[in-house]
C-alpha cells in the first residue's frame, strides 16, 4: 500500500542533505568517506520508524523507500537536480562514472537507472536509507534487516492503516510479494561484480522482542564498530 509523501517532508530532507553538502564544499577540507547505513524490512516489522530513531541519534539524513520513489521519477527531476549540484565537481563525476560502470549505458529514462542515481548522490554524505534495495547498490554500507513475525506485523499494519485484521493481513503479503520481485528484478539487471548480486546482511533485528527504541541502538552501536574498524 503505496502513500503519498507530503512534500514538506521531501523538502526538509533535500535541505538536510543540500546544508550539508554545501558546508563542506566551503570548508575545502578534504572530507571523510560518508557513512551509509541501509535498512532492509519486512512490511510491519518497523523499519522506517527505527531507522529514524537511529538517525535522529546519529545526526544523519534518513532516506524512506518513499520519498526514493520521488526522487526516481522523472517528473520530479528537480529534485535530484538540486542534490546533483550540491555536490562538488568531482563527486558528480564520480557519480557518473560508477553507474556508467555498473549499469552500461542505461536508458536515462528508466526507473532503475534514476533510483540509483538518487540512491550515489544520497551516499556521498552520511545517511541512513530506507528500502528499495540500497544495499544492492551500495556495497560499503552497513546493511541492517529489520524482521518480524507475521503476527507482530500484522499488528502494527493495522494500526497504521486502520483496517480490520484479515484485509491487513492480505495487504502485508501482498507487499512482501512486491519487495522481494523488486529485489530479484533489482538483482538480475546488475552487472557481476559492480553491484552485489545478493546481500549478507551485517546486522539482522527481530522486532518481536525488541522494542524499536532497542534496535535502533543496536544499529548505532553497530555503526560506530562498523565504521570505526573501516577507518
Amino acid at each position: 500500500m503505496k502513500l503519498p509523501v507530503p512534500n514538506e517532508i521531501i523538502e526538509k530532507t533535500l535541505a538536510l542533505y543540500e546544508q550539508d553538502a554545501k558546508a563542506s564544499r566551503a570548508s575545502g577540507a578534504r572530507a571523510p568517506a560518508p557513512r551509509v547505513i541501509t535498512i532492509s524490512r519486512l512490511c510491519g516489522a518497523g523499519g522506517t520508524s527505527i531507522a529514524r530513531l537511529a538517525g535522529e541519534h546519529l545526526g544523519w539524513t534518513v532516506w524512506d523507500g518513499e520519498i526514493l520513489d520521488v526522487l526516481a521519477d522523472k517528473s520530479q527531476g528537480r529534485y535530484r537536480a538540486r542534490m546533483f549540484e550540491s555536490l562538488d565537481e568531482q563527486r558528480q563525476g564520480a557519480v557518473e562514472a560508477t553507474l556508467l560502470s555498473c549499469l552500461g549505458e542505461p536508458n536515462r529514462e528508466t526507473y532503475l537507472y534514476l533510483l540509483n542515481k538518487a540512491l550515489y548522490m544520497i551516499a556521498q554524505k552520511d545517511a541512513v536509507i530506507v528500502g528499495r534495495g540500497a544495499a544492492y547498490a551500495l556495497r560499503n554500507s552497513l546493511a541492517v534487516r529489520i524482521t518480524a513475525s507475521m503476527e507482530t506485523r500484522v499488528k502494527h499494519m493495522m494500526a497504521r492503516w486502520g483496517l480490520p485484521r484479515r484485509e491487513t493481513w492480505k495487504r502485508v503479503k501482498t507487499v512482501d510479494r512486491m519487495r522481494e520481485k523488486f529485489h530479484k528484478d533489482f538483482a538480475r539487471n546488475l552487472r557481476r561484480g559492480c553491484l552485489r548480486k545478493s546481500v549478507a546482511y551485517d546486522l539482522e533485528i527481530d522486532t518481536d522482542r525488541i522494542s524499536f527504541q532497542g534496535a535502533a541502538a543496536m544499529i548505532c552501536a553497530a555503526a560506530e564498530d562498523f565504521f570505526g574498524r573501516r577507518a
